[in-house]
């Protein structure tokens, strides 16, 4: 079947923009400076997504991740600033991994637990 008069060039565009639509077109990065906003942002994150923690001290209970990423745009949780990054767990878990496609990348420094 002939195309119709239309140009060959706008099946590549549609077909690009398509792409572009895809998991990690929506991708964001998260930024977060308080225990709150990790939590909402571990609970409001999709594939492709990076959340990042501003420098600073981190009281944190368990966080338990149960939205998956994807093969091709995991989730990721890193800092800013590994060096000025103080996570401090108040039990002996920090983060609990149920869903799969999560990068963890230069958090900071982990301190014991306090009781």
């Amino acid at each position: 079947m002939r195309n119709m008069g239309r140009p060959p060039w706008r099946a590549a565009i549609a077909a690009l923009a398509m792409l572009a639509t895809g998991p990690t077109a929506l991708a964001a990065l998260r930024e977060v400076g308080s225990v709150e906003e990790l939590k909402a942002a571990i609970v409001g994150a999709g594939p492709g997504d990076r959340i990042q923690l501003a420098p600073g001290r981190y009281r944190l209970p368990l966080l338990a991740i149960t939205r998956p990423g994807t093969e091709s745009a995991p989730i990721t949780l890193t800092a800013a600033k590994p060096d000025e990054t103080v996570l401090e767990p108040l039990d002996s878990t920090l983060i609990q991994v149920r869903a799969p496609h999560w990068h963890f990348e230069a958090l900071g420094h982990l301190e014991e637990p306090n009781h």
